[in-house]
């Protein structure tokens, strides 16, 4: 002991034992070591713990609690670092189709430097232009990333934290586990998770569940002589309770050295992969037009230079192909999982807001499109306040609770002690008398009432006696107070006692393990209450409303449960409430039948709620379950989404669960599924302005292309439309706040499909008025309009050419230019045709000639002149092209207004204002676009259209065409409104009556019809589920399946027959 004492004192601590030892001993299990320390007392004392008060948080002789953090650690562990910027940005650029375009700008700018000719017309600022495109494309998509990553990073963040009771200066406190220390008592009870290496001080038939750490599946006894002493972090307290000393936290326990293996990236959420798969096929449609349009453009432009000429390579095929990469890239819609990530990272952020706390991403979506919601009671629907405000005492039946005064001899005193002894709850005196309730609710209710009597219940837990007092009373006598109290809602307990000998030898070691319900005494059986949260009755509603189905599933009383469930609006005059042993007794076929109508599930076990759970899915219904308890997990991971309880809720259910609801209100239930249908409809909104830009984009440049052999939308245009569609208008429109409205909407279920009508509707009417407008543009501008007139290569030689160089044949106008025997480049015709022929030493130099000074100078006339041309025609074009452009993006920019609403709704501006992203994002497009500025006598004009207009290959545009490319954008809103008002005229499509139905219904309409054609005749008889009340009691009735009558009907919550006992 003096050497440790020693290593100790060398290491600059102020206890008895070197955190190395220690760390080396636990980690080893090391029993011998234990021992040599002195075994629990030695440690305890070494460590200047008491095992009865835990750590002195305020001691003065260094062992307070930073003390302790700094010799043996702080329970917390290295997180793994986030991605840089920069690692994201390098992810980003190794995107396959970007790879193509820095390939294709590398060339483009090497051949434009190295090339004289193309260097002169400055040929590299294109590829300078594309490598400045893939670089902007490639940052906004490392900044959602890292943005993205950040968010969930800090929400990652509060998964880990719990709250733990420890001992503390003899006071029972509840700490963070990221604020225990090594020395700390920590209290254990089933439910809890082990945070913290530690070894057992006191156990009650404590078991706990190592699968986490060991694999193996059966939960492991701990603590007393027979036992392993050892408590590992990480794993669950499945049964008993108990208390340990804290001897290793933070990455020297044994959590802490697996952690990496159990820390990863989240999956993709099952919406991500859908829309994963879509974009995969739009990129295969992208890839086929990129591959046609490669190949026609290669052809025309192989015709037309008879032949391959290499000289012009960088402005054929090398131009050809950029524009086929680049629809590509337009055509693969990134943003579709990027919209995903992007809204499930705003609504689990918002959603934290509104004390949803989600644990699996997928969660926030699956949300959404829940069909059934089965709650709990107490602590969900109640305010989780329990008070005993009745009850039976001593053979008298009190409607207040007694005082002291009032119980005959010792009764009070032994209600008190039976109150203390048998419960693991505690109360927290906070600051101005406030009290705050760990541990069961009910169990806290008793001891509020023992303190509201005087005693300390503290205190009480310190005796050890027991003395025989009360009366026994009848058995029918029980059930009638039972019953009146349980109808008026009130939770019924008993408590009772019985005597054992202090020392049988016959009773065997763990005979108190489990508890005997034979020969016991009853002292008082009370009524707690706990009332309904009063936000509860219009949240009900709200989920009815909204297509949801709501069962309450309880433990409680029959009576109870179903006085509280009309308090709270869910069961209704033709609901059905069930008691839990009937239930799980039923057979299927049957269950099915009446499933339709199950509103209430009472004395309900954990193994009811998972067959209620199974139940439900089988039949295709989307569920949502709350639980609290460790016995709930099972139910809890069986369901679509798990929803635990944040403050009643144990560790394991925590674990289990998707959603942790952060203040146990049903109302916060509501708003997640507001923000889950949030998601899938903002992706729709994405969706549908994305597949409009898709079909407009490729169908304008497949048609182009083929017919004339022109790029309406060149390379770095398609590039900033590729970066309003897959980033800028992810942001904007993933990002939009839900709207109440969306609760008046039927939940989408599992089939629903991503594209409904209405969006189909939207994209093919949006997407053919923008391809009209795009082509009359493109093909009718400047065949009707002289200003956007291009001249054929004929009508331009005429008309700049020398005098003579075009001319009919033999004529004397040939002679101006023209020697004798030479044969002319531009031949006229005298009905107004014009042909083009490239000179050859035989039509210069004459027939069989080798060249001569008279073809070098004609020839190169002729080259000067098409070039001339084709620098003209590209001008000219230019202008053409500018508007098509223009009005493209106009036409994206109101359209993606346009795409806020995906059904019927007329008014598309509606919340507009409330949506700070989507504004920012717009009007960051809008100056970007820019108008065009002093050519043809406008304003000074935008970023694009002035500042880069060269290098977007666009002309400034007048002031009027301006104006009619706004106004062909905005266009589209007429067009939606008048869509959408043809669509209302249109009669309503026919559904199937067994589409009409939900699915729970659907099945119990197959199984009363399987069990009809499977049931004689005369005796078919079957529960009909969809006649309203037609179908189950008469008016102002509810049919009760107790375990005491199979089916029989109660009064108002007043049942015909007994209930099983209890």
């Amino acid at each position: 002991m003096a050497d440790l004492e020693r290593q100790a004192v060398a290491g600059g601590a102020a206890f008895g034992v070197p955190a190395a030892t220690l760390n080396e001993i636990n980690e080893h299990k090391d029993n011998e070591g234990w021992a040599a320390l002195g075994g629990l007392p030695g440690v305890a004392a070494a460590l200047h713990v008491s095992l009865h008060d835990g750590v002195n948080p305020i001691a003065t002789d260094g062992t307070d609690l930073e003390a302790r953090r700094a010799a043996f650690g702080a329970n917390i562990f290295k997180a793994i670092p986030p991605k840089s910027f920069f690692r994201l940005w390098f992810n980003n650029l190794k995107d396959p189709t970007l790879i193509l375009l820095t390939a294709a700008a590398l060339v483009s700018t090497v051949l434009g430097v190295a090339v004289p000719k193309e260097r002169e017309e400055s040929a590299w600022s294109e590829g300078v232009a594309i490598w400045v495109a893939v670089l902007v494309v490639s940052l906004v998509g490392a900044f959602n990333d890292w943005n993205k990553d950040r968010q969930f990073q800090k929400l990652n963040a509060l998964k880990d934290i719990i709250d733990v009771k420890v001992l503390r200066g003899g006071q029972q406190l509840t700490v963070a586990n990221t604020e225990l220390v090594v020395g700390d008592v920590v209290l254990l009870e089933a439910g809890d998770k082990i945070v913290a290496d530690g070894y057992t001080i006191e156990v009650h038939g404590l078991v706990v569940d190592e699968a986490s750490l060991t694999g193996e599946s059966d939960p492991v006894k701990k603590g007393g002589d027979r036992h392993e002493p050892w408590v590992r972090s990480g794993t669950q307290v499945t049964e008993g309770s108990g208390r340990m000393l804290v001897i290793a936290v933070g990455e020297q326990s044994e959590w802490g050295r697996t952690m990496a293996l159990v820390v990863g990236e989240a999956a993709e959420t099952p919406l991500q992969e859908k829309l994963g798969w879509l974009a995969t096929a739009i990129g295969k449609l992208g890839f086929i037009v990129a591959v046609v349009c490669f190949v026609v453009l290669l052809i025309r432009w192989c015709i037309t230079e008879g032949g391959f000429p290499l000289d012009k390579f960088s402005e054929g095929p090398l131009q050809f192909f950029i524009f086929s990469v680049t629809i590509l890239v337009v055509a693969v819609p990134e943003g579709l999982p990027l919209a995903v990530t992007i809204s499930l990272a705003y609504s689990m952020k918002k959603m934290m807001k509104d004390n949803n706390f989600v644990r699996v991403m997928a969660a926030c979506e699956t949300m959404g499109g829940a069909t059934a919601i089965c709650s709990d009671k107490t602590g969900t629907l109640t305010e989780n306040r329990m008070t005993v405000v009745a009850g039976y005492f001593c053979g008298k039946m009190y409607k207040e609770v007694p005082s002291l005064k009032e119980l005959p001899g010792e009764a009070g005193e032994e209600i008190a002690l039976n109150a203390a002894l048998n419960s693991k709850a505690f109360l927290v005196e906070e600051e101005e008398g406030k009290v705050e309730f760990v541990g069961n609710r009910t169990e806290c209710a008793l001891l509020m009432m023992v303190r509201a009597w005087g005693l300390s219940y503290s205190e009480l837990r310190e005796l050890n006696h027991t003395k025989i007092v009360g009366e026994r009373e009848m058995r029918e006598e029980l059930y009638r107070i039972v019953t009146e109290m349980a109808s008026t809602g009130l939770r019924t307990l008993c408590l009772a006692y019985t005597d054992y000998a202090k020392e049988d030898p016959s009773r065997p070691a763990d005979y108190f393990e489990q508890p005997h319900e034979e020969n016991l005494t009853a002292l008082c059986i009370v009524g707690i209450k706990d009332p309904v949260r009063k936000e509860v009755p219009d949240a009900v509603a709200t989920c009815q409303r909204a297509g949801i189905t709501v069962r309450m599933v309880t433990g409680d009383n029959i009576h109870t449960a179903k006085h509280i469930a009309r308090e709270c609006g869910i069961l209704t005059e033709d609901g059905l409430a069930m008691e839990g042993p009937v239930f799980r007794a039923m057979p299927e076929d049957e269950l099915l039948q009446l499933l339709p109508r199950l509103q209430v599930l009472a004395r309900s076990s954990p193994k009811d709620k998972y067959i209620l759970v199974q139940t439900l899915k089988k039949c295709g219904e989307v569920v949502a379950v709350t639980g609290d308890g460790t016995n709930d997990a099972p139910a809890l991971k069986e369901s679509d989404v798990g929803l635990a309880m944040g403050i009643a809720g144990t560790e394991v259910a925590k674990e289990a669960a998707d959603i942790v609801i952060m203040d146990d209100n049903f109302s916060s239930i509501v708003k997640a599924v507001l923000w889950g249908r949030s998601v899938f409809t903002n992706i729709r909104k994405f969706l549908q302005f994305q597949l409009t830009i898709n079909l407009v984009a490729l169908i304008v440049a497949f048609v182009a292309a083929i017919s004339n052999g022109e790029t309406p939308l060149n390379v770095l245009q398609l590039l900033w439309v590729n970066l309003i569609m897959d980033s800028l208008a992810a942001l904007a429109l993933a990002t939009e706040a839900p709207t109440p409205d969306l609760l008046n909407e039927k939940p989408h279920g599992r089939d629903e499909p991503l594209i409904s009508r209405y969006m189909w509707r939207f994209i093919f009417s949006q997407g053919v008025y923008q391809i009209f407008w795009l082509f009359l543009i493109f093909y009718g501008m400047p065949a009707q309009l002289s200003s956007f007139y291009v001249q054929s290569e004929c009508e331009w030689m005429q008309r700049n050419s020398s005098p003579g160089f075009c001319c009919v044949p033999g004529s004397a106008e040939c002679s101006q230019y023209y020697q004798s025997g030479e044969t002319p480049m531009c031949q006229l015709t005298d009905s107004g045709g014009c042909s083009i022929e490239e000179p050859t030493t035989d039509s210069i130099c004459g027939s069989g000639s080798d060249g001569c000074d008279r073809y070098t100078t004609v020839d190169d006339y002729y080259n000067q002149l098409d070039d001339d041309y084709h620098d003209y025609k590209e001008d000219a074009q230019k202008e053409t092209n500018s508007m098509v452009f223009n009005t493209f993006i106009w036409c994206q920019m109101f359209n993606m207004i346009n795409a806020r609403k995906i059904g019927n709704e007329l008014n598309v501006f509606a919340g507009i204002f409330s949506s700070h992203v989507f504004w920012a994002v717009w009007v960051v497009c809008v100056i970007f676009q820019a108008r065009a500025g002093a050519g043809k006598g406008a304003s000074r004009a935008f970023i694009i259209m002035f500042f880069l207009g060269g290098i977007f290959k666009v002309e400034r545009l007048s002031g009027l065409e301006w104006a009619v490319s706004i106004l062909i954008g905005l266009g589209s809103f007429p067009l939606s409104l008048l869509t959408k008002l043809v669509s209302r005229m249109l009669p309503a499509r026919k559904v199937a009556a067994h589409k009409q139905l939900t699915a729970t219904e659907r099945a119990a309409l197959a199984a009363a019809s399987k069990s009809s054609s499977q049931a004689p005749p005369p005796r078919r008889r079957c529960l009909p589920c969809f006649r309203g009340k037609q179908a189950g009691a008469a008016d102002g009735e509810v049919e009760v399946v107790t375990s005491g009558s199979f089916r029989g009907t109660a009064e108002a919550g007043e049942a015909k027959e007994a209930q099983a006992p209890l």
